[in-house]
């Protein structure tokens, strides 16, 4: 599955639409986050059945897609991460979002945040959504 897939399936669970605004933004941070784990584009650090720790930070590598995809449903629907999930509803810019992800405890550089975006801009964005999630 390449990243965009997985960006439409994460937009759909999180109840927000799948636009280009979003998917923009959703592809653009997890190539910020080039997070090499199963499952886990987003580095979320949320313990499932069957998940392992992958590094210092608590990052997991998942079993499966579906237990991916549900750990960063529900991490990023906790009360901290509310204004990102807020951006993402209301299809706001993808710099919008990428503002509230690095205001955030995530732990996302709000500068690489930049310098990806702008390098999608630039005509990269295809190569970003197309590469393979590690599964």
């Amino acid at each position: 599955m390449n990243r965009e897939a997985w960006v439409r399936w994460f937009l759909d669970e999180l109840r927000a639409p799948v636009t280009g605004r979003n998917r923009m933004a959703m592809v653009c941070w997890i190539q910020s986050e080039g997070s090499p784990f199963d499952w886990n584009p987003l580095a979320t650090t949320l313990r499932m059945p069957g998940s392992v720790t992958m590094n210092s930070h608590g990052v997991q590598a998942y079993p499966s897609f579906d237990t991916g995809l549900d750990a960063s449903i529900r991490t990023i629907e906790e009360p901290q991460y509310e204004k990102i999930v807020n951006r993402l509803r209301r299809n706001a810019w993808p710099s919008r979002t990428h503002r509230a992800i690095a205001k955030s405890p995530w732990g996302t550089d709000g500068d690489l945040l930049g310098r990806v975006l702008a390098s999608a801009k630039d005509g990269h964005y295809d190569d970003y959504a197309k590469q393979t999630i590690p599964s």
